[in-house]
């Protein structure tokens, strides 16, 4: 219980610093400061320089931010006291997060085709809601305990 709460509140700030820190990728023109996907010019710790460091940066975020959204669908899911509807908005917010990988490898893979970019930033804006409003069922359930 005490876990998922953490997870659950700590999912939506570290989304939004995640947009935030996407918005500063674009805002430097790193975006295509690594090429390729899932690696950087073909390796996992590539050689740094300051656009490589932003984008490499951006892309460990995404991962780390990753593991707490899973993570809440995972905790969620094998607890029985739980609600379909929190259930429902944590499966939704995976869903979505998963469409998320995919379109930021079609940013980078199409070299920031306009549409996609903004398929992106508009699909990070709907896993923030979701996963807000996850963590306010979380609080909502769990409230005085």
């Amino acid at each position: 219980m005490q876990l998922l709460k953490v997870t659950s509140y700590l999912s939506p700030i570290f989304i939004y610093l995640l947009i935030v820190l996407g918005g500063y990728v674009s805002a430097t023109g790193s975006g295509l400061a690594c090429p390729d996907w899932p690696f950087c010019y073909g390796k996992i710790i590539p050689d740094f320089t300051i656009p490589i460091m932003i984008e490499y940066a951006h892309r460990l975020f995404a991962l780390f931010t990753s593991l707490f959204v899973v993570m809440n669908l995972f905790l969620i899911r094998y607890k029985s006291e739980y609600t379909q509807e929190l259930l429902l908005t944590s499966f939704i917010t995976v869903v979505l997060l998963i469409a998320q990988i995919l379109l930021g490898m079609l940013t980078v893979t199409s070299h920031l085709n306009p549409i996609i970019s903004t398929l992106h930033l508009a699909n990070a804006i709907l896993i923030f809601a979701f996963s807000l409003f996850t963590a306010i069922l979380v609080h909502n359930l769990f409230e005085g305990k």
